[in-house]
């Protein structure tokens, strides 16, 4: 942790928002792990408590519970580190939906809606 403290003040100039921007990163990865955390739990004593239904043995019980923690876990991992960076893109003042990729992003003209007239 503390070489990334060192990371972000070699490049505050550069980019001012780097702090927020890896503090959003680490909460990210942090809720992955606890998705990942509780629906591993909550799959397993759910197949636990209908071990009469299920359609394999159980002993391979635990595999379900791992495969559907690891989807819930990318997504919700996936969602939030999206979040992050366009957090990022917006406090740097790059591209965002009032500012598209193709415009500059120095230019702080508001967008119009008049309609041209042809004759």
């Amino acid at each position: 942790m503390n070489n990334m403290k060192k990371f972000a003040e070699h490049h505050k100039d550069e980019y001012p928002n780097l702090p927020s921007y890896m503090e959003c990163q680490s909460r990210a990865f942090m809720y992955g792990l606890a998705t990942f955390t509780l629906s591993f739990a909550v799959t397993y004593f759910a197949q636990e408590l209908n071990k009469k239904r299920l359609p394999y043995p159980s002993k391979y019980i635990i595999f379900p519970a791992v495969a559907i923690a690891s989807v819930a876990s990318w997504t919700m991992t996936r969602r939030r580190t999206r979040d992050c960076q366009l957090m990022w893109m917006a406090a740097e003042g790059k591209h965002t939906a009032l500012n598209p990729i193709g415009q500059p992003s120095s230019s702080s003209t508001p967008i119009s809606r008049t309609t041209s007239k042809t004759v």
